[in-house]
């Protein structure tokens, strides 16, 4: 038996009846550790046949038992280690959750990871430093990292970076997880963008609440790295499906059938305004921000995550389209369905055609 006491501030009912829990932090904001330290002794305890209990009142201090059997009788032949073994740690979340925490290795990865191209960006939202620290560092091996400390400075760097994807923790200063993926998921620059929340606490009513505010994943402390990575790598890969599914050279109705609600009212709403201005030659990318209420930055990285298209491509291309309509469907000639088609020539319109379909206008009206 060993008992630790103190005479410090004590732990109220509630706080006792999670103290053992991974990343319970208790309730004193300027004593904030990780919320590891006594899950992670409690299970030490048990691989060892013991227990660790605790008795405290609030500021009445603290006290610790551990009971430890005698002797090694207790144990199983295979929970021995073999001296071959030495080098492997018996607890995977300790090896996640701690080893790479204090050696000094997240701002040398970092460092390391910098010459590598990185073409996607995930958010990382997280009021835990050492956590916050810990996620960037393994992830900015294969993406671009902007992070966060709160709820606040959440949106405003959603908003502006527009990345493809978030990881959120619920628990979070100002706003929290549930509400912030809410937002994410109804506003329609970032409703395209994936959102994984991040948890502690493994309960059915908690997840719901996640899956009500359309997260797309919900992984619970403490988790297995590659888990994490390979959920992010799976997300990112089937948004890429959706955009190769929906997007063309133009759409049809009949297509537009994108899962989340705002995707296909953007996709709808934007699609509308250069159809119903194509014959505008100087119809461009300021009218379709002005009219959507939304920035240039915004607008092309909206398009190009659920389209993966450019917007003046995208124009370019719906113009050629109508075109091609017209030539089918309509004795018109080539200058009036430059014109009717939105290009300032008919010499123009010849060119972006035939460099488009490898034939000249006159060519394919005449097949």
């Amino acid at each position: 038996i060993i008992k630790i006491e103190d005479d410090g501030i004590g732990m109220s009912k509630e706080v006792i009846d999670h103290a053992f829990e991974p990343f319970f932090q208790g309730e004193y904001e300027n004593y904030k550790g990780t919320g590891l330290g006594l899950a992670l002794s409690k299970e030490l305890m048990e691989l060892h046949h013991g227990c660790i209990l605790v008795k405290s009142e609030a500021r009445k201090g603290a006290a610790f038992e551990i009971a430890l059997p005698l002797g090694n009788s207790h144990f199983e032949a295979s929970e021995f280690q073999l001296d071959s073994d030495k080098e492997i740690i018996a607890n995977e979340d300790v090896q996640i959750y701690t080893t790479d925490l204090y050696n000094g290795n997240i701002i040398e990865a970092a460092s390391n990871n910098k010459t590598a191209p990185k073409y996607l960006t995930v958010l990382v939202v997280e009021d835990n430093k050492e956590m916050r620290e810990y996620l960037c560092s393994r992830l900015t091996t294969e993406y671009s990292i902007i992070e966060a400390e709160d709820g606040n400075r959440a949106l405003q760097l959603a908003f502006d970076s527009v990345p493809d994807l978030i990881l959120c923790d619920i628990v979070l200063p100002g706003k929290n997880g549930f509400e912030l993926t809410h937002i994410f998921k109804t506003d329609i620059r970032t409703s395209h963008i994936p959102v994984i929340l991040l948890t502690a606490k493994d309960q059915d009513n908690q997840k719901i609440e996640g899956m009500e505010n359309q997260a797309d994943a919900y992984i619970t402390k403490p988790f297995n790295l590659l888990f994490l990575q390979k959920t992010i790598k799976s997300l990112i890969q089937n948004r890429e499906k959706i955009k190769e599914h929906y997007s063309g050279e133009i759409f049809s109705e009949e297509k537009l059938h994108v899962s989340k609600k705002t995707d296909r009212k953007f996709i709808i709403e934007f699609t509308a305004i250069v159809e119903n201005n194509i014959s505008n030659e100087k119809f461009g990318v300021n009218d379709i921000c002005q009219e959507m209420g939304i920035s240039r930055v915004q607008l092309y990285r909206k398009v190009k995550t659920i389209l993966s298209c450019n917007v003046n491509d995208y124009i370019l291309t719906t113009r050629l389209q109508k075109a091609k309509y017209y030539m089918q469907h309509e004795n018109l000639s080539i200058s009036e369905i430059a014109y009717k088609s939105g290009f300032s020539s008919a010499a123009y319109f010849s060119t972006v055609f035939k460099s488009k379909f490898g034939i000249t206008p006159s060519s394919f009206k005449e097949n």
